[in-house]
């Protein structure tokens, strides 16, 4: 529920001060939005993933200040490669905390994604405890 509360509080805090106080139009506005939520969920599975890998785990995501450097790496790196209008700084530090709760709908897709990751691995450790080995002589 605070995902959708912080997601719209955003997009209408965004929607007020881009459009009011900064003169920006519709398309800059929504390419602004689209970019910072599919920079949270990008970002987010990419951490995710990275961390289900050792070899990843170990050169990028060993301790939490590389995956807070690599989360925001990813984040801003795709912020501001898919939204050009979010380079001006006069345009990106207004919008920042209005952007960041607009977050609120990237948790809310990432929630399924990684419950369906859960679920997979507990499948694939069922199966696995489930298979029975045989001794040599009895095969």
């Amino acid at each position: 529920m605070i995902a959708w509360i912080n997601g719209f509080l955003g997009l209408g805090a965004a929607a007020l001060i881009g459009t009011r106080f900064l003169g920006l139009g519709f398309a800059q506005l929504l390419g602004a939005v689209v970019a910072v939520w599919l920079a949270g969920v990008l970002a987010l599975v990419l951490v995710q993933e990275g961390m289900a890998r050792p070899g990843l785990r170990r050169r990028f995501l060993g301790s939490s200040v590389r995956t807070w450097a690599f989360f925001l790496a990813v984040y801003f790196g795709t912020i501001f490669g898919l939204s050009p209008v979010l380079r001006d700084r006069a345009v990106f530090w207004p919008l920042f905390v209005p952007l960041v709760l607009v977050n609120g709908f990237s948790i809310l897709v990432f929630g399924p994604y990684q419950d369906w990751r859960v679920a997979q691995a507990q499948r694939r450790a069922r199966r696995q405890s489930l298979t029975v080995e045989l001794p040599n002589n009895l095969s």
